[in-house]
């Protein structure tokens, strides 16, 4: 028959099914399954801190399983052997609860700021609960669907109120396909999909906060920075705080496609920065933008998600695909931007920013000339780049070409020895797993998660006079 199974960490246990009084941590150290013959598998987990360093897993046979975790103080963390498995896993944060940094294998994940008992419909948020998030889906076979109660609505004026669960630090990352099913409230996002889509089906809001910069494509940036002040053009570059940074906003990665059919919002008062990385399809719904109707400065990044593929740069969709890699154009993609600068290829994979630009071919226009108005155009790679006078703008366009290798002023005076320098390497890795950072350790080291790099420090020269500077003082309202 039905299964069910709790697991309490309190100093004071209430009735059983209700929210544990005071919660204690609680340590998962051995494997921990709960599986029904028949009927349901239910098993539960309660506790202010949860560390689970085993398999917990809720198997169904005839009915899909449910694994639902309480967190209400602290962290709940997977070690390097944890794994929280079941169909459908409820992850509710309340109370002091900090951050949620887990691997799983599952079909469903529901995240909410409530504790309410999964069969029913779950309340309208009233309040909102911001957490840290790190979520690993990778172990999973099959795609997996990431439900919130998040609610933003918008003032007359434009400006958000968020309820429900949001997120300071939001890191999602998976091998088959992702889909969105609900609102999302992040300051900053990382997502990557190595197999698969990632489908967001409702609207995304953004706010003024800035990844590590081992995100970001510092290499790129400091090679537009350098073309702009040679050409004597002050452009502005993503910022965090008023200063110059090289840690998007938001990072978005999936091999077989991005759609956002609600779009994007940013609630950035600076420069912000967005990089889309696919080999196929990216649609932008009805677009992307920015609450601030005074502050349209914006960078956005194109570029395939697997080395050497073929990025297309094109008016229009043409009607039949060569299949050799993904195309953005004007009318799906630049024109549902804010004024812009555009940055096309670069140093950037999977997992973040890498020490030089890919060698994949970029394709300016191959089915006529596009117009992108007064946005700014930078075409960066280490393989071809062919017509880049078929775009067309009032703005800033050039062509980035890899540095000169240094030259040996003096000979090796050891076997191996060489001379000159190599450009610092920047790579990120997503959360989750061995060897990953602690979202917790984020919250303890308020600055660590914002780690900040100006342009030009990254290696490349110098960028005097290349970035405008302007404060951040706008907040996401609660």
């Amino acid at each position: 028959g039905p299964v069910v199974v709790a697991l309490f960490a309190s100093e004071s246990l209430g009735p059983y099914g209700a929210i544990p009084v005071n919660g204690g941590r609680l340590n998962i150290n051995g494997a921990v399954l709960a599986r029904a013959a028949a009927g349901l598998t239910d098993l539960r987990l309660y506790g202010g801190g949860i560390n689970v360093n085993a398999p917990v897993t809720a198997n169904g046979v005839s009915i899909p399983s449910r694994l639902l975790v309480g967190l209400d103080a602290g962290a709940l963390q997977t070690g390097v052997k944890g794994r929280l498995t079941a169909d459908n896993l409820y992850i509710s944060a309340f109370g002091s609860a900090t951050a949620v940094d887990v691997a799983t294998n599952a079909g469903d994940v529901y995240l909410t700021n409530l504790f309410s008992d999964p069969t029913s419909p779950p309340p309208a948020p009233t309040t909102r609960k911001t957490i840290n998030l790190s979520l690993d889906n990778s172990a999973s076979d099959r795609v997996g669907r990431i439900h919130t109660n998040t609610e933003v609505t918008f003032d007359t004026a434009g400006n958000p109120t968020v309820k429900g669960i949001a997120f300071n630090d939001a890191r999602f990352q998976s091998d088959k396909t992702l889909i969105f099913d609900d609102q999302l409230a992040a300051s900053r996002m990382a997502l990557n999909v190595a197999n698969g889509a990632a489908r967001f089906n409702q609207p995304i809001l953004i706010g003024q906060g800035a990844l590590p910069a081992s995100f970001g494509d510092a290499v790129s940036l400091k090679r537009l920075a350098d073309a702009a002040a040679a050409a004597g053009k002050t452009l502005p570059l993503p910022q965090f705080n008023g200063k110059p940074t090289v840690g998007p906003n938001a990072f978005f990665a999936a091999r077989a496609g991005l759609t956002f059919s609600g779009g994007i919002t940013f609630d950035d008062p600076d420069v912000p920065y967005v990089t889309f990385l696919t080999d196929t399809d990216l649609d932008l719904g009805p677009g992307v933008f920015s609450i601030n109707p005074l502050k349209q400065d914006f960078l956005a990044q194109f570029t395939s998600y697997s080395p050497g593929k073929t990025v297309h740069i094109e008016n229009t969709l043409p009607s039949q695909l060569d299949g050799l890699g993904p195309y953005f154009t004007n009318d799906l993609h630049f024109k549902k931007l804010p004024g812009t600068t555009l940055v096309f290829g670069g140093a950037l994979g999977p997992q973040g920013g890498t020490a030089a630009p890919g060698s994949g071919p970029l394709i300016i226009g191959a089915n006529g000339a596009l117009n992108v108005g007064g946005q700014n155009a930078f075409f960066v790679s280490n393989g071809p780049i062919t017509g880049a006078g078929n775009l067309v703008s009032t703005g800033f366009v050039a062509v980035g070409t890899p540095p000169a290798p240094p030259v040996p002023t003096t000979p090796p005076t050891a076997p191996g020895a060489t001379s000159g320098t190599v450009a610092g390497s920047v790579q990120g890795t997503m959360q989750g797993g061995e060897g990953a950072e602690q979202v917790a350790e984020q919250d303890k080291e308020k600055d660590k998660d914002k780690e900040n790099v100006d342009v030009a420090d990254a290696g490349e020269g110098d960028t005097d006079g290349v970035v405008d500077h302007k404060s951040n003082t706008g907040q996401m309202c609660e």
